[in-house]
């Protein structure tokens, strides 16, 4: 009979066991989530950066309203980091694999060859 009155002490312990771990579950996808998105934001608005084109990407998005295309150039930097950079499509049909990109300040620049460091 004491055997039966810990039954349900048990029980109650692993469904609170239970709770804090699907708690715990869904706030780090939430937090992995705002991480994800602060750096895909980051990358996309950021005011400088100046690389070499090693890839153009394409990407159509398609709903009930309409379709339109992102387009994106896919940089190397001088330190090896890699970074994708939203364009527009006047930009993006400029841009050749290869190709030096730069932007700051003055606006963007697109070179076959390497700009100078930034002194700033």
């Amino acid at each position: 009979m004491a055997h039966d009155s810990k039954r349900p002490r048990l029980d109650k312990l692993l469904d609170r066991a239970l709770g804090l771990f699907a708690i715990a579950v869904c706030c780090g996808l939430i937090v992995g989530g705002v991480f994800l998105s602060y750096h895909q934001l980051r990358n996309a608005y950021r005011q400088q950066y100046a690389g070499r084109i090693i890839e153009k990407v394409i990407r159509p998005h398609e709903s009930d309203e309409g379709s339109f295309i992102e387009r994106y150039l896919v940089i190397e930097e001088q330190d090896g980091a890699r970074s994708q950079i939203p364009v527009s499509a006047e930009l993006y049909d400029r841009a050749k694999i290869g190709m030096w990109i730069k932007k700051d300040k003055s606006g963007i620049d697109l070179s076959s060859e390497k700009p100078p460091p930034n002194r700033e």
